[in-house]
């Protein structure tokens, strides 16, 4: 990768970043350093939040925003042979005018992933909203996608004894 288009991506992540500290203030969520010590990577709700910042901007519905980013951010870990059908989903549920919209705005967000956050292997699997102290608090459940290697040797592998 060139050195500019380097220097671009940072310029992306930067904007994309500063677009999260605001929706992080206007939900009344603390902004932290962001990494977790045991991985080294960033928190996923900060990268959520920061993924999901162009929608959470565009709408007072944070959900629904918090949602689709979600599932564009999941369906973008796949081959696009099989994210077709995963977009299929959303789409269906809305009327049919909003349907090349809503599957536009997740392929951008697609994009968008594939982009800023390449190397980013977790799959975000639900989220929650906290109180504490009257401090507000995004937790993100996360797991990382299993190597398609990984999942044929998971199956050669033995139960444990007394499971079988």
């Amino acid at each position: 990768m060139g050195t500019g288009r380097k220097k671009h991506r940072r310029q992306e992540r930067r904007t994309q970043q500063a677009a999260a500290y605001r929706i992080a203030a206007k939900l009344g969520l603390p902004v932290s350093s962001g990494y977790a010590a045991a991985k080294g990577q960033r928190k996923m709700s900060e990268v959520l939040l920061e993924f999901a910042a162009p929608l959470l901007e565009a709408t007072d519905n944070e959900d629904v925003a918090l949602h689709l980013s979600m599932m564009a951010w999941n369906a973008a870990l796949f081959p696009e042979s099989r994210r077709n059908g995963m977009l299929e989903t959303p789409a269906s549920v809305v009327d049919e005018k909003l349907r090349a919209d809503l599957r536009r705005i997740m392929m951008g967000m697609i994009d968008v992933k594939l982009t800023l956050y390449p190397e980013d292997e977790r799959l975000m699997i639900g989220y929650e909203f906290t109180e504490r102290d009257g401090q507000r608090t995004l937790n993100v459940a996360s797991i990382v996608k299993p190597k398609a290697g990984n999942a044929s040797q998971a199956k050669q592998t033995p139960p444990a004894p007394g499971l079988s």
